[in-house]
């Protein structure tokens, strides 16, 4: 396989993950190879390398001889995927308390203007998009890469669920919890910064579960 084709690949497999996750394909929605191939002007084949990549992240799924179909998900598979995601969150976080969080100062800063301009539909976004970045970086603070692996599986579930929240009620919620958050660890106060991390962790899960029953999912 050449450069080009590995790139093309790539650029697909990154657009489509971007589209799963941002809800603009159906679950259990059976994915049209031959369309995408039409769309992106490339052959078949870079497409279904790109899906198999997202079979591989359990974003699609594949049945044998009927084609790719987008993974679907229920309210018990939320819940799990919210208490693991608890567990490694916790866990990084005890374990790099003594790192340097500088990053964790300008996430601070970035939060604070969210704050001050939370005025429109944009700002749940740009405050979605940040509150991921400060989660991933918290479990790649531990360095442990098995731990960073299995978050970066389940991450985008989490991402997911956050855009069954059209109203912006868990951003609306959960801004000051997150400026409370990055406070402890910048303070290093590893037992309340583990405290508002689980309370922040456990009221998404509960916004993504209610927001959940309007895809008609039980």
């Amino acid at each position: 396989m050449d450069f080009f084709n590995t790139t093309m690949i790539e650029k697909i497999y990154n657009i489509l993950k971007k589209r799963i996750i941002n809800l603009e394909f159906k679950f259990d929605q059976k994915i049209n190879v031959k369309k995408l191939a039409e769309n992106f002007n490339v052959s078949q084949t870079p497409i279904r390398d790109a899906l198999n990549n997202l079979v591989k992240d359990e974003l699609v799924i594949v049945k044998p001889r009927i084609g790719y179909f987008i993974t679907k998900f229920n309210k018990n598979d939320l819940c799990e995927i919210y208490e693991v995601r608890k567990m490694i969150e916790c866990f990084a976080l005890e374990s790099s308390i003594y790192s340097d969080h500088s990053k964790f100062k300008k996430y601070h800063n970035e939060i604070l203007n969210i704050r001050e301009n939370f005025t429109s539909p944009k700002y749940y976004d740009k405050f979605n998009d940040l509150d991921s970045e400060i989660h991933l970086s918290i479990v790649e603070e531990s360095k442990n890469k098995q731990l960073i692996k299995v978050f970066k599986i389940i991450y985008p579930f989490v991402q997911i669920s956050q855009n069954f929240d059209k109203t912006g009620k868990k951003s609306l919620n959960e801004i000051y919890n997150v400026i409370l958050l990055l406070e402890k660890i910048l303070d290093k106060d590893i037992l309340n910064a583990k405290l508002v991390l689980r309370e922040h962790i456990e009221n998404c899960k509960i916004i993504g579960v209610e927001s959940l029953k309007n895809y008609n999912i039980g």
